[in-house]
This record gives C-alpha cells, sequence and structure tokens, in this order.
C-alpha cells in the first residue's frame, strides 16, 4: 500500500502540532524572555483544535477510501494523537489554566498512560492492535477536556465543565489501560 495518503499527511500534522507545544514550552522553561507563551496561547489554541479536527477526518477519509488506508498509517495514527494530548497538556499546565492538584494528578495518569502504551508497543511487548469502543472514548474525552480547558482565558466559568470531562477522561483512560492487562496483549483493543 501507498505511504503517501491524504490520512498519513492529516496525521501528519498532529505530530507537527505536538511538537509545536512542547516546544513552545521547553523553549519559555529553558529561556521564559525569549518566547511569550501567553502571546502564543491562541495560535496554539487553534492548532491543536484542527489537529483534534484531522484525527476524525484521517480516520473517515481512510475508512471512505481503502486506496487511502495504508500499514503506516496504522502504526503513525496513535503515537500522533498521544502527542499532541500530551504536548497540549503541558501547554496548559505551563500556561496555568490547569492549576490545581486535581488536575495535576488527572494530566499525570493520561500523561503516564499514553507513554507507557507507546514504550510497551515500541519496545514488542504489544502486536499492533486496532483501536477499541474504549480507546476512541478516551481520546474523545481527552480531546473534549484540552478545548474546554483552552477556552478557560475567556471564559472562566467553563473550567468545572473541564473538571468533568477531565475527570471522564481519566477514568476512561486508566479503564482502557485496565481491560489491555486483563484481557492480555492478543485480545486486548487499545488506542
Amino acid at each position: 500500500m501507498n505511504p503517501w495518503t491524504i490520512p498519513n499527511g492529516l496525521t501528519s500534522i498532529r505530530f507537527a502540532v505536538g511538537f509545536w507545544c512542547v516546544a513552545v514550552v521547553a523553549i519559555n522553561y529553558i529561556d521564559g524572555s525569549a518566547l511569550d507563551i501567553r502571546g502564543l496561547q491562541w495560535w496554539t489554541f487553534w492548532f491543536v483544535l484542527f489537529a483534534f479536527a484531522t484525527d476524525w477526518l484521517d480516520g473517515h477519509i481512510a475508512r471512505t477510501w481503502p486506496s487511502q488506508q495504508s500499514k503506516l498509517g496504522e502504526y503513525i495514527d496513535p503515537p500522533a494523537d498521544k502527542l499532541v494530548v500530551a504536548g497540549y497538556m503541558l501547554f496548559l499546565m505551563a500556561l496555568g489554566n490547569a492549576d490545581s492538584w486535581f488536575e495535576y494528578v488527572c494530566f499525570s495518569a493520561i500523561a503516564l498512560r499514553e507513554v507507557g502504551m507507546l514504550l510497551w508497543r515500541w519496545i514488542g511487548g504489544a502486536d499492533l492492535l486496532p483501536v477499541s469502543r474504549w480507546g476512541k472514548w478516551k481520546t474523545a474525552f481527552q480531546m473534549g477536556a484540552l478545548v474546554v480547558y483552552g477556552l478557560v482565558p475567556l471564559f472562566a466559568e467553563v473550567a468545572r465543565m473541564g473538571m468533568v470531562l477531565l475527570f471522564t477522561a481519566t477514568v476512561l483512560t486508566l479503564w482502557s489501560l485496565a481491560s489491555y492487562f486483563l484481557a492480555g496483549p492478543r485480545q486486548a483493543s487499545v488506542s
């Protein structure tokens, strides 16, 4: 199959946005005067929103047009999702949009699970598995919570809704991890 597909291009956008989030935070941390993270928050928000939309769009295109499916896409889609989610979480924490112990615990649990699953897959502990229903819900709630947290500077009243979505995302994240290990690596499906 051809690796040069539209879905793979859209997935590459998620990688780029995830790296953008991490780079902005890293540069801000290393030399706070070199970069105004607050000045970049809305650019970053729109980049992330677009990246989240590409997650739905690349899957839709691949399902609709079999010629747009590729083995490479199956491998790179989950890490791209994880990078953009973890990168934006890091960005929001650096920005101060998420600053309570509850949010840090939830963000940490999600980030650790995502990084752990990537490492597990990459070191050969698990075969490439199709995305499960739990994995899709987990990702949707993670992305939804992050979009709401991105809006906190404009609408402070959405912070409570963000916490509810974040808690739900954390529960789904941990549930999908537990169901993976309970079912065994060959029978479970994770994202």
